[in-house]
């Protein structure tokens, strides 16, 4: 049976999961993917050459890529034609985790206030994740729909600036989420976290939405932060 790119959540970076329109986007996200999977580990270098001919695309498409993700914080600029992939730290982890909690036990509580019954079958379908621990290849649809839940969540808040600064913040902390698969949390249990914010929505629980969220992400951070010593990083 034929699957439409329309029936997965659309997340940048996640090329299974978006089509490419121009040269310019296949280099964008297919870019975005290898860094967000540590495809390209942080601190490597951006090889023009050779990856504008494996991903299929012009020179400058590549370079164009490069410029966007360095606006997301993922590339650094060596000099006005050379990029590397952006290290992260365990600070970088922590700052982020602390202002994921902050804002999204927010959105969670808004959301529980606000959400229309359309946007919580929404999160219902989003909250499954699919993935095996250990075997990355299947991390790609965790990054995708966990991405996607929490940007829905943020969109049911009904506050625009605090919806674009949590997907903000999920991008920059897509590769440590990446590695802190390989520790502890099975698919399941990660499902039943999410059903349970989501119910907490449904019910119009604001305070418990809220401390879903919270704990659920503060258990995220101890996560990667093992992973971040088991991968060489510390």
């Amino acid at each position: 049976m034929a699957i439409r790119a329309k029936s997965f959540p659309v997340v940048a970076g996640h090329a299974a999961f978006k089509p490419y329109k121009t040269p310019a986007d296949r280099a964008y996200y297919e870019l975005k993917r290898r860094i967000l999977t540590c495809g390209l580990t942080p601190g490597s270098r951006v090889d023009e050459k050779i990856l504008s001919t494996e991903i299929g695309v012009p020179a400058e498409a590549l370079r164009g890529a490069c410029r966007r993700l360095q606006r997301e914080r993922l590339v650094d600029a060596v000099d006005s034609r050379r990029y590397g992939v952006a290290t992260f730290t365990l600070d970088d982890i922590r700052e982020l985790t602390e202002v994921r909690r902050v804002m999204e036990s927010r959105t969670a509580a808004l959301a529980a206030e606000h959400a229309r019954p359309d946007e919580i079958a929404r999160l219902l379908i989003l909250a499954e994740l699919k993935y095996q621990p250990g075997e990355r290849r299947t991390y790609l649809h965790y990054l995708a729909y966990n991405t996607a839940f929490h940007r829905q969540l943020a969109h049911a808040s009904r506050n625009a600036r605090l919806e674009s600064a949590v997907a903000s913040v999920l991008d920059q902390i897509q590769r440590p989420l990446y590695l802190g698969l390989d520790v502890g949390l099975d698919s399941h249990e990660a499902t039943s976290e999410h059903l349970q914010v989501v119910d907490a929505v449904r019910h119009k629980r604001p305070v418990l939405a809220a401390r879903l969220m919270w704990d659920q992400i503060t258990s995220a951070e101890k996560r990667m932060i093992e992973a971040f010593g088991d991968n060489g990083f510390a």
